[in-house]
C-alpha cells in the first residue's frame, strides 16, 4: 500500500514470524534501493528475548543492511502496539523497553526511526487478533507512514 501511494517499486522480503537475523539480509538484488524499511522486534519480544539481546541483533541487521544497500536511506519501524503488551507474561519486560532499545540502535547507526506504537491506534477493532492489523488498521498505518515519510524523508 505504501509503495503504491508513493508511486514506488517494491520488493517485500518480509517473513511472518521472523526475528532479527543478519543472515536474512542479502546483497544480490538486481537493483540498488533508494529506501529500505526494517520492521522487526515484536516476535523477538514475544519469544522473551531481553532488550539487550534484541538491540545486539538489531545492530547486526542494520550494519548488514547498510553494507548491502548503501546508499539507501534506512527507516526502522519499531514494533506496533499489541493488545497483550499491557500485561506481559511473567518475567517478560514491557514491549516499550524493546521499542526503545531498537530506536537507540537505529539512531546510533544513522537510521530514521518511526515509532510503531503510534502507527496504528491502540484499538482492538483495528487488529485481527490483537497483534496483526486488519484492513482498517493497515489503512491507518498507511496514513501515518505516508505522513511520516512526507514530513521527514521524502520531501
Amino acid at each position: 500500500r505504501l509503495a503504491d501511494a508513493l508511486g514506488c517499486d517494491l520488493l517485500n522480503q518480509g517473513v511472518g514470524g521472523a526475528l532479527f537475523d543478519p543472515a536474512f539480509i542479502t546483497r544480490d538484488l538486481a537493483f540498488v534501493p533508494d529506501l529500505v524499511t526494517v520492521a522487526c522486534g515484536t516476535n523477538d519480544w514475544s519469544r522473551g528475548l531481553a532488550p539487550a539481546a534484541v538491540a545486539e541483533t538489531c545492530a547486526a541487521v542494520l550494519q548488514r543492511v547498510r553494507a548491502a544497500h548503501h546508499p539507501a536511506r534506512i527507516i526502522v519501524i519499531t514494533p506496533l502496539w499489541r493488545a497483550d503488551e499491557a500485561a506481559p507474561p511473567s518475567g517478560r519486560v514491557p514491549l516499550g523497553e524493546v521499542r526503545a532499545a531498537i530506536a537507540r540502535v537505529a539512531r546510533a547507526q544513522g537510521c530514521a526511526v518511526v515509532d510503531g506504537a503510534l502507527l496504528v491506534p491502540a484499538l482492538t477493532g483495528l487488529y485481527e487478533d490483537g497483534v496483526h492489523p486488519n484492513d482498517q488498521g493497515f489503512a491507518a498505518m498507511l496514513g501515518a507512514l505516508r505522513a511520516e515519510l512526507a514530513e521527514s524523508l521524502i520531501v
